[in-house]
């Protein structure tokens, strides 16, 4: 297995990251999601300022290669937490990042209905508190 590096996210990251959420929704959720979900999820590739908008106040962190890299983004993103002080953690997650953040000991606080482009999808409100 190679070695993951991870970095933060760079202004000039934003157009391949925006790639990357489309094609991760209209492609990589076919066993969670039907067609008509992940339309209405993901209709066309985002535009790209309004990510830029979007994504300027989070913290993001990029990873190249794909051997275990959401268990180690997510480590570094918990580390990076409780070095802030943070104490509450918490996402609104698809089927499938349930079961991953199930997995780092996230409870589920509720399930819901969020309508997305007419469409009524389910997705899940999730915490992990940190010591």
């Amino acid at each position: 297995m190679s070695d993951v590096w991870l970095r933060d996210f760079q202004e000039s990251d934003v157009v391949d990251l925006v790639a990357l959420f489309y094609a991760s929704i209209r492609h990589g959720t076919h066993r969670h999601y039907n067609e008509a979900e992940r339309e209405a999820w993901a209709p066309e590739i985002p535009d790209v300022d309004q990510w830029r908008d979007r994504l300027h106040p989070l913290v993001i962190i990029l990873a190249q290669d794909n051997a275990g890299v959401a268990r180690k983004i997510y480590h570094r993103l918990e580390t990076q937490a409780e070095g802030s002080g943070i104490v509450r953690l918490h996402c609104e997650a698809s089927h499938l990042a349930r079961s991953f953040f199930t997995k780092q000991g996230w409870s589920v606080i509720e399930t819901q209905q969020v309508e997305t482009n007419g469409l009524l999808l389910t997705n899940h409100r999730m915490q992990k508190m940190l010591t």
